[in-house]
């Protein structure tokens, strides 16, 4: 796991070293705020120079949430993209698929943290 969480963590900071020299903002777009929060503080005082998008908000049945069409559109060209997996997240496949930033980094938490959760 601690492995695991290191190659998160690199994956993260690859990013935030990549955007200082970038003359746009870097996109996160995380699906449930324990990842943006997690986001939020791995960036810590760097985080705003970066556009970090919550697409849930709170009280949002993770079960049954459904993107919408603006959604869809962050997760498209966002840079990195970070999502809890699962049953509950079957319909980030289909989104990815589609995705317009074919460099986008995909973190899928389930994945990524596997036995550990």
């Amino acid at each position: 796991m601690k492995k695991t969480l290191r190659i998160i963590l690199m994956t993260l900071m690859m990013i935030v070293s990549a955007s200082a020299f970038a003359a746009s903002k870097k996109s996160i777009v995380c699906t449930t705020y324990p990842e943006y929060d997690w986001v939020l503080n791995v960036l810590g005082s760097r985080a705003s120079a970066f556009n970090v998008a919550l697409l849930q908000n709170k009280g949002t049945d993770l079960h049954s949430y459904q993107p919408s069409v603006q959604d869809i559109a962050k997760i498209s060209v966002s840079d990195l993209f970070v999502y809890v997996g699962g049953e509950s997240d079957e319909w980030v496949e289909d989104v990815l698929q589609n995705a317009r930033n074919k460099n986008m980094i995909v973190i899928n938490m389930m994945e990524v943290l596997g036995d550990a959760v």
